[in-house]
């Protein structure tokens, strides 16, 4: 009966010991751009391992910090597009779409959903990627800037 209880206790922290995003709200500031995150469903998360949470405008945005970032990762979260919850980058697909009128600002919408990224590339006539693209796309960009 003891053993069991440690194994159970045990699994229990073991369950907790995992990165929890941090909500992102309108109004908090963006840890590579400083703007103002005026739309939560478009932000971004970094967990160092250190704890640290640092927020971020757009996916796009968190992508181009990353490209200088020198600092362990213990998680990255986005946030979906149709529902406003965080969840692991590993499972989203992107979007690049126009993100704001006024400006003609484009970067990514992240989906947690395969059809629902699907549909909103059709509708925008652009195409789902995965973080690894985003990435590179953030990578070459900073890359054709020092050129």
């Amino acid at each position: 009966m003891r053993y069991a209880f440690s194994a159970i206790l045990g699994l229990a922290l073991l369950g907790c010991s995992g990165a929890n995003p941090v909500t992102i709200q309108a109004g908090d500031k963006c840890t590579n751009c400083d703007r103002i995150i005026s739309e939560p469903r478009l932000g971004a998360e970094l967990v160092g391992t250190d704890g640290q949470t640092a927020k971020f405008h757009t996916p796009g945005c968190l992508a181009d910090y990353l490209t200088a970032y020198k600092g362990g990762i213990k998680d990255i979260f986005v946030t979906d597009y149709d529902s406003g919850k965080l969840f692991s980058v590993e499972s989203a697909l992107f979007v690049r779409d126009r993100i704001d009128e006024k400006t003609g600002e484009r970067d990514y919408v992240a989906f947690r959903s395969a059809t629902a990224a699907g549909t909103y590339a059709r509708e925008h006539s652009s195409a789902a990627v995965d973080w690894a693209a985003v990435r590179t796309m953030a990578t070459a960009a900073k890359d054709k800037k020092r050129k």
